[in-house]
């Protein structure tokens, strides 16, 4: 399924695209990138967990991206 127009992509390329599902998510903020990994490991096969941060405070925004083995 493609999100974008006229064949679009985002980011990095097709090959990329074709080995890693990339899900947005909302956490509560106190939550840690391990801890968000335990629990969508279940799942599947999680190659990575990004929380986005405020730069001043370092402190987690709520939000983040757990990334997939397809």
């Amino acid at each position: 399924m493609n999100f974008f127009s006229r064949g679009e992509t985002r980011g990095s390329d097709d090959a990329e695209n074709d080995r890693y599902l990339r899900l947005f998510i909302n956490v509560p903020k106190t939550a840690s990138e391990s801890d968000i990994k335990l629990y969508f490991s279940k799942f599947g096969d999680v190659q990575g967990v990004k929380l986005l941060r405020y730069k001043d405070s370092n402190e987690s925004k709520g939000c983040g991206f757990v990334t997939f083995s397809k």
